[in-house]
């Protein structure tokens, strides 16, 4: 019986970093469902990207992004919108490759290091943000990305929208929390 679950268990840890993906840490402080479904309830999430570790334009890479995060958030058919210049008030996703810190990434101006040049490996810094508040966020690293139809950038992403919009606050019993209104 132990053979079969150390079997299991390496089958599910190489499942898990097989394209050079891996999220490091989680953070769902203020994070319900509801302020989920409630900052997306126009159907509509705006997305800020900084960043870009790709030959692509950064319209084009935003783009890629936005369309690898659809049936990610709670509400599947929410829709990720990438916005130029970045909206910065009420409910966004903000994603930043180069990384960044929990503290930083829901600000106007996320402060990251540079994205790695195109063709190596990288982090993600992710957060569901209202205002400048964290409400959920997520640190990932990443292999090399080719461009926004890059299969790794799609799993990166999804897994990455996954983590940030649960079903619930993974910390907490109920999902209960009250939220600000804009």
């Amino acid at each position: 019986m132990h053979s079969v679950l150390a079997g299991l268990l390496a089958l599910l840890i190489a499942g898990c970093t097989v394209d050079g993906s891996r999220i490091h840490y989680t953070h769902y402080g203020s994070y319900s469902g509801s302020i989920a479904h409630y900052g997306a309830r126009n159907g509509e999430m705006a997305l800020a990207v900084f960043g870009n570790p790709t030959g692509a334009s950064d319209a084009a890479f935003a783009a890629g992004v936005a369309d690898a995060l659809q049936g990610t958030h709670v509400n599947h058919d929410v829709v990720f919108v990438p916005t130029a210049p970045p909206q910065m008030d009420g409910y966004r996703t903000a994603a930043v490759f180069g990384g960044t810190t929990q503290q930083d990434i829901c600000g106007p101006n996320p402060i990251a290091p540079a994205s790695p040049p195109p063709g190596k490996p990288g982090r993600l810094g992710a957060a569901y943000c209202y205002a400048d508040e964290v409400l959920s966020f997520v640190s990932a690293e990443h292999p090399p990305l080719t461009g926004p139809d890059d299969p790794n950038l799609r799993r990166l992403v999804r897994s990455v929208g996954r983590e940030l919009f649960p079903p619930e606050n993974p910390n907490s019993q109920r999902d209960t929390e009250t939220f600000p209104t804009p």
